[in-house]
This record gives C-alpha cells, sequence and structure tokens, in this order.
C-alpha cells in the first residue's frame, strides 16, 4: 500500500511549461493579467518559484501597479522572498514566450493540472483511510463526499487574502490617494459625486453600484 501511494505522489500531474508561460506573457502584456488572476489561485502553480511569481504578480495587480522585472524583484522583497526568485529566474521567464500568446489556453491547463493533483491527493487520502479496519463505511463515506465536494469547489478562484495583505493594500491606496492632490487615480466615472469618493475607477476593482 505504501509503495502504491508514494508512486502517486511521484507522478503528480502539473505542467510547468504553461506555467512559465503564464507569467512570461503577463511579463510582456500586463493587459492580460487579469484574465490570470481572475481564474487561478497561487496554490495551483505546482513550481514554488513560479508559485512565489504568480503570488507577487497578483499582489502588484491589486494594488494597481505595472507588472515588470523591477517591480517583481521589489515586491518579493517585501515578501521576503527576493533568493527564491532572483532576477535572473525573473528575466528566464522571457524566455521562448511568442509576443502574441493566447493565455487563455495556458490559464487552463494550469488550472487542469491543479484539479488533477488535488484528485490524486483524494486518492491517497481514500487509501489510507479505506485500509483503517476501525473506520465505519458511513463514517468514511460521508467524509469521502465532503473531500469530493471541496475538490469540485476548488475549481473557483478562492480570492481571499490575509490581514496583512489587506491592510497593506489600503495603506498604498490611501498614500496614493494623499499624492495625487485630489486628483483621480482612475479613469472618471462622469458622476462628480462618486468620482470624489471613489478616486475614480481602477484596475482589478469591481463596483456595483
Amino acid at each position: 500500500m505504501e509503495n502504491q501511494v508514494n508512486q502517486l505522489e511521484v507522478t503528480l500531474p502539473a505542467n510547468q511549461d504553461a506555467e512559465r508561460m503564464i507569467l512570461g506573457v503577463i511579463l510582456l502584456d500586463n493587459g492580460v493579467a487579469q484574465q490570470a488572476i481572475g481564474e487561478l489561485a497561487p496554490g495551483d502553480f505546482y513550481s514554488p518559484r513560479n508559485r512565489l511569481a504568480f503570488s507577487a504578480m497578483r499582489r502588484l495587480f491589486h494594488k494597481g501597479s505595472g507588472v515588470d522585472p523591477l517591480t517583481m524583484g521589489a515586491e518579493l522583497r517585501l515578501m521576503g522572498k527576493e533568493t527564491e526568485c532572483d532576477p535572473a529566474f525573473i528575466a528566464s521567464l522571457f524566455d521562448g514566450v511568442p509576443r502574441f500568446s493566447n493565455i487563455a489556453s495556458y490559464v487552463q491547463m494550469v488550472r487542469d493540472a491543479a484539479i488533477l493533483r488535488r484528485a490524486v491527493h483524494l486518492g491517497n487520502w481514500l487509501m489510507g483511510e479505506a485500509s483503517a479496519r476501525d473506520i465505519e463505511t458511513d463514517v468514511l463515506l460521508d467524509r469521502l463526499r465532503q473531500r469530493v465536494d471541496e475538490l469540485d469547489a476548488s475549481r473557483i478562484v478562492d480570492d481571499l487574502i490575509s490581514s496583512e495583505e489587506a491592510v497593506e493594500r489600503t495603506l498604498t491606496q490611501l498614500q496614493q490617494q494623499w499624492d495625487s492632490g485630489g486628483e483621480l487615480l482612475g479613469m472618471p466615472t462622469g458622476l462628480c459625486d462618486l468620482d470624489r469618493r471613489l478616486s475614480g475607477i481602477r484596475r482589478g476593482k469591481y463596483i456595483l453600484i
């Protein structure tokens, strides 16, 4: 049984080429960042370095900052991860990236691999639980249903952030508004009162009126 579980762990599905393509395409064209960030979470990336790079891009996007090698390096330093994703690694993300790419296909590849990995982990868990002789079958089935529901829910990107990140974003936005001297930071809506409250509509913001 242990050998079977180990074999499953060794062959975890992943598409690291697609992961790097996503990172490289975002660096070349920040306009596609929203599509990737809206459909993927850092945990969907198999490679630890790719995961960190995407986390930095995601943080920059939510701050309304541009994503380039310099801003990524600065963000990774704030995260205390500059050694894991050094400038050489960031520069390598451009390698082999075509000028015009359909990022949607890469996003789908990474999502599919992430879901398959979670399914493998579920299979490992089930093998361990089913081999326990003291577990009741009804209890096992209830737990299995719960795990399957969690796997299904994992297709929806978890956009929750930590309290530290929330405070950091708020302070950044307040500083930007202070530095702007009352000028709009985003696109005007044409509604003066709304523009004063929102400082314009900015990228990555969803506003329901």
